[in-house]
């Protein structure tokens, strides 16, 4: 483990897939304390949640763990990656996710770095193949936050709808979850319901922010009650230009001085 943030005393990144039974069981208990703390599950339901997620059809799965100075866990971030076969061949769809207790939110560009490291590398073993990368978004701040600086993320603000190319992965990423609406072609029941402290508090804010910010206007648009538990599902493909160009906006933003900095 290594300090990395003010907020978090430790972390600690496990290859889930390649761990030992004891460090698996671990992690599986630590994720579902922190699960618990923020939606409507029953413990074991959750450990049950993660370890389905984790190891169905998975090629890869890694995490990024952040601990609290007496050991709990806080925050954490999830990598995916599981191959599927569509009509005219195969397709990698990687999954990611984060999730963070309000005391240790907070530093989310930073912490990003774990995601654009594990991207390249993901890339670079088969940039020819075909992959995408999928979201599903509960939150407007973590949508805008990460689609921004993807230059092609299928539906987005540039690109509001799915092209036919991309449509048998969306299908597959997405088509077997409950839909909110014919109106809403893009937004699903999240597996996990509702979030505590997601409510109508947040969604008057968000509604305020989006009078000045497009990529929350357009994510309240889709998807106007994530604060029921729905998510705009979105895909972004593996190419050169939307891996590489994430990695210097993150290279970019990450050498701007801070307030305070000189």
């Amino acid at each position: 483990m290594a300090n990395e943030s003010a907020r978090a005393s430790s972390t600690e990144t496990i290859d889930y897939l390649r761990a030992d039974e004891a460090t698996k069981q671990r992690v599986l208990e630590g994720l579902a304390d922190q699960l618990t703390r923020s939606y409507e599950i029953e413990q074991g339901a959750a450990q049950r949640y993660f370890a389905d997620y984790l190891e169905r059809g998975s090629e890869m799965s890694r995490l990024r763990l952040y601990y609290r100075p007496d050991g709990t866990l806080g925050g954490h971030l999830m990598m995916k990656v599981e191959r599927v076969n569509l009509a005219d061949g195969p397709c990698w769809l990687v999954a990611q996710g984060a999730a963070f207790d309000p005391d240790q939110r907070g530093g989310f560009g930073r912490r990003q770095a774990f995601f654009v490291k594990e991207n390249l590398k993901f890339f670079l073993r088969g940039p020819r193949r075909r992959a995408f990368l999928k979201s599903s978004w509960v939150h407007p701040a973590t949508f805008y936050a990460v689609t921004r600086h993807f230059p092609r993320c299928y539906p987005s603000l540039k690109t509001p709808f799915i092209p036919p190319e991309v449509a048998p992965a969306y299908e597959a990423s997405f088509g077997a979850r409950e839909s909110y609406g014919a109106d809403y072609p893009f937004t699903t029941r999240y597996p996990l319901t509702h979030l505590r402290d997601v409510g109508e508090a947040d969604r008057a804010r968000a509604q305020d922010i989006a009078k000045g910010n497009e990529y929350v206007a357009f994510f309240l648009r889709h998807n106007p009650e994530f604060h029921l538990g729905y998510s705009l599902n979105t895909l972004a493909p593996f190419t050169t230009l939307n891996v590489l160009g994430s990695a210097l906006d993150h290279l970019i933003r990450g050498r701007r001085p801070r307030p305070g900095r000189k």
